[in-house]
């Protein structure tokens, strides 16, 4: 998972970088800039799909790793203070992490929707890029917590591994096709 979480979240941050760059450079009032106003528009619409693909990716993850935690607490009798326990607390703070990054990274995009240079500005560029700092800075402190907590979560899973691997095999279980009986594995 490490290697896709940090290409997915490398890409997020350059990508939410890139859009920003592009809004810094906007003209002010010149109605020539308005081709590239407009790929700011589609490239900010991009960056919070790719935003939320990348949170949610992330908490799949956690949600898969967390039933197999489960799973595996049960078919090895584990006691669940050590497994489940930690992994339901480490799911919700997940959560908690992808949902702040891309409520922030929406809510950017909804102040550059009403940033809008074919409408009034007032005030709302001014939000728009404090929003937008704000979305860079949250995507990547989150990033830095959730790969903590992938981390984390791979040290739990290769201690249950661990634990089940070493644990005999009760004779009433199949065998896998080649006659030995199946090892557990992670995800």
């Amino acid at each position: 998972m490490i290697p896709l979480f940090i290409g997915l979240h490398a890409t997020n941050l350059l990508v939410l970088i890139g859009v920003f760059t592009l809004g810094l450079l906007l003209p002010d009032a010149d109605l020539s800039g308005m081709n590239m106003r407009s790929y700011h528009m589609l490239a900010g619409i991009f960056a919070g799909l790719f935003c939320t693909l990348a949170h949610m990716a992330t908490f799949t993850y956690f949600m898969a790793t967390t039933k197999w935690l489960g799973a595996a607490t049960d078919k090895g009798n584990l006691n669940p203070k050590h497994f489940v326990i930690p992994a339901q607390s480490q799911k919700s703070r997940a959560f908690m992490t992808c949902l702040l990054a891309v409520g922030i990274t929406m809510a950017t995009m909804f102040a550059g929707a009403a940033a809008d240079t074919a409408v009034e500005q007032g005030a709302a560029a001014t939000w728009h890029l404090l929003l937008a700092t704000a979305a860079v800075a949250t995507n990547f402190i989150c990033a830095g917590s959730q790969f903590r907590y992938i981390q984390h979560r791979g040290k739990l899973m290769d201690q249950a591994l661990t634990i089940l691997n070493d644990q005999p095999t009760p004779v009433d279980e199949p065998a896998n096709f080649d006659g030995h009986h199946a090892v557990w594995s992670r995800v």
